[in-house]
């Protein structure tokens, strides 16, 4: 299946879209059993701190999800833009290099590695650290009844005088999300009317041949995508930029209070974007289609039985008649 420099990046933006499900996902296990469990204490003062396996879960999420992130909204780019050039010079043979295999492994590397990278050297400098937590006197444990309290300091480079890494870090993340934003719409635009190019061109072929000219479900599937990606990474990374400048240029508290807000909404859009590639894929590709049969083979069981017309030649001996057949019955 995985052939072409096409189905590698989709490859690459699946896995991205694991990863990027995995953080809420185990967010909402956690505070479901959280809430289960502050329910039976007599104060949620009581819970205790958080433990050495969610401040390690939170640290690998906060990795991958800074991989991730960017690496998905910039596959995405790069998956409209070599469809668009395959499509706008298919018959140039110079650029069929953009199909193979090769190049779309080249591409998810070079997409992938800076920004693991730029993470890795992020939070390097971040160390764990331990503590003694003391129970309050209303949750009824012993005097001086206590656990460990892990959290992790500050990372040195953040610390650092002689260059404001911070800064640093936030500039590169926001423009990281503002390039793909800004590039999307364009792509988005030129696949459609590639597109809608293609359906006439097909019109044209099956009026002078007569011929059944098979749609382009490739690129009626990136360009789905590409139009999702780009009504979600567009406002994620327009909130970027604005909350770039009043976190480092204007400092308007009231500004900042409000891009704060607005996270959450972008967030979901985010989310929302990452579901719907696979049911775009589903929905469009008798590739992914005949993919999730194979897998699982419920799902044929599930599938409408297809009704078959069988027509008898009139010189045979049963005479000239016609019977309909239904699969599975």
């Amino acid at each position: 299946m995985i052939s072409s420099s096409i189905n590698v990046l989709m490859t690459g933006i699946a896995v991205c879209d694991i990863f990027n499900m995995a953080e809420p996902t185990w967010l909402l296990l956690y505070f479901m059993k959280y809430d289960y469990d502050v329910a039976q204490l007599v104060s949620p003062f009581c819970y205790g701190p958080l433990s050495f396996s969610y401040r390690i879960f939170e640290r690998f999420f906060t990795i991958t999800g800074g991989v991730a992130r960017p690496v998905a909204a910039w596959l995405a780019m790069t998956m409209a833009l070599f469809r668009l050039l395959i499509v706008k010079n298919a018959m140039n043979s110079s650029f069929e290099s953009l199909s193979t295999l090769r190049v779309g492994v080249i591409t998810v590397l070079c997409n992938f590695f800076p920004f693991f990278i730029f993470q890795f050297i992020t939070y390097y400098g971040f160390k764990l650290h331990s503590e003694e937590w003391f129970y309050p006197e209303i949750c009824g444990y012993p005097p001086s009844s206590s656990v460990i309290s892990y959290y992790f300091g500050t990372s040195y480079l953040f610390l650092e005088e002689s260059f404001d890494y911070y800064s640093i870090y936030t500039i590169v993340t926001t423009f990281a999300q503002l390039i793909p934003a800004m590039i999307l719409p364009f792509l988005a635009f030129s696949l459609i009317r590639e597109i809608g190019k293609g359906r006439l061109a097909r019109r044209q072929l099956m009026r002078s041949q007569a011929a059944n000219a098979k749609p382009d479900n490739t690129t009626i599937v990136i360009s789905t995508m590409t139009v999702v990606s780009m009504l979600a990474e567009m406002p994620y990374g327009i909130h970027s930029m604005f909350f770039l400048y009043y976190t480092e240029f204007s400092r308007d508290t009231d500004m900042i209070e409000l891009l704060v807000l607005l996270q959450g909404p972008f967030q979901s859009l985010i989310a929302f974007n990452t579901m719907s590639h696979c049911l775009i894929s589903l929905a469009v590709s008798s590739q992914y289609q005949n993919a999730v049969v194979s897998l699982f083979p419920i799902v044929r069981k599930l599938k409408k039985p297809r009704n078959i017309i069988r027509v008898t030649p009139s010189g045979s001996s049963e005479g000239n008649m016609m019977t309909r057949v239904t699969n599975g019955s």
